[in-house]
């Protein structure tokens, strides 16, 4: 008989003694109580939507700033003088030797320019053939090195020790990270020859070999005292201005250490010499488009 009315026990009849829905009771209380839970979440989600918003909105700011209004950024901080001076370069006559680009100091006009002289490092070829050398074998164990050789190594008065059970490539490794010597030895497969230069390019670059650099003799470097480099020297002309006689095109000379340099506003990049009377012809105009679009650019933003 209990067997029947076991599943009695699990059941409830709310008001079954008083006759009062206590079951309805209790969730409508309940509801009251959920509102409130539920108004919790609801805020919350509201803050969770405003504070992405705030975010989105801080990020863009951020964005716009960074563009627009970052004083390391000249040419397109829109508080700048440099953002409404935009110059377009066209290049023509030797194109090969000189490559520019105009910045914001250059004056618009027409440059003619003639190469006479690259900059170039202070320089000694090696004139021993090591066609077949092995870069990372003992220097004790290469085919006409000897122990007497190992000296220490002498350039532009710093010293840098070898020994014989370094590889070439370490003696290589010691030179070229030598920041007082300033020079680096290469080596070319192709050639077979090693190469001692400068790390710098003009006329104040040296390279010093003294005396007693065995070593270097070894490699065809012989001891040839100071040996210097050589300043890029250019020939301009500016918008077709004439000699005293009124004939031919005046040049200026202009002179530098490096290959890259910038005069009047103008990058010049130096990549080859001209030849005889041949110039390269730079036209520099102001570029209103590019102002327009960063102008519009900024309206659009």
């Amino acid at each position: 008989m209990s067997n029947y009315l076991y599943p009695v026990n699990n059941m409830r009849f709310g008001g079954l003694a008083s006759g009062i829905d206590t079951e309805t009771m209790i969730h409508d209380m309940m509801q009251v109580e959920n509102m409130k839970v539920d108004r919790v979440k609801q805020n919350k989600q509201v803050s969770e939507w405003r504070r992405d918003a705030y975010r989105e909105i801080t990020n863009k700011l951020r964005a716009f700033k960074d563009e627009f209004f970052d004083v390391a950024k000249p040419t397109s901080n829109i508080l700048s003088s440099n953002t409404y001076k935009n110059y377009e370069t066209t290049v023509s006559g030797d194109g090969n030797a000189v490559s520019s680009i105009a910045n914001s100091d250059a004056m618009p006009g027409i440059y003619h320019i003639q190469v006479e002289q690259l900059a170039e490092t202070a320089k000694v070829s090696g004139s021993a053939d090591f066609q077949d050398i092995n870069l990372n074998k003992a220097i004790k164990d290469l085919d006409g090195f000897d122990a007497n050789s190992m000296k220490d190594i002498t350039i532009n008065h710093v010293t840098i020790e070898i020994e014989d059970t370094d590889t070439m490539r370490q003696v290589m490794s010691k030179i070229n990270n030598n920041k007082d010597a300033n020079v680096k030895l290469t080596y070319s497969s192709i050639t077979g020859r090693f190469v001692l230069e400068s790390k710098d390019t003009g006329v104040e670059s040296k390279l010093l070999l003294e005396d007693g650099n065995d070593f270097l003799g070894l490699l065809g470097i012989q001891d040839s005292g100071e040996v210097e480099g050589k300043n890029a020297i250019i020939k301009v002309n500016v918008n077709g201005e004439k000699n005293e006689f009124g004939e031919d095109l005046k040049y200026h000379e202009v002179i530098s250490t490096t290959n890259t340099f910038a005069k009047d506003g103008i990058n010049f990049s130096l990549l080859d010499t001209t030849v005889g009377e041949e110039n390269t012809t730079i036209r520099i105009t102001e570029d209103i488009d590019a102002s327009f679009d960063k102008i519009k650019s900024f309206i659009d933003k």
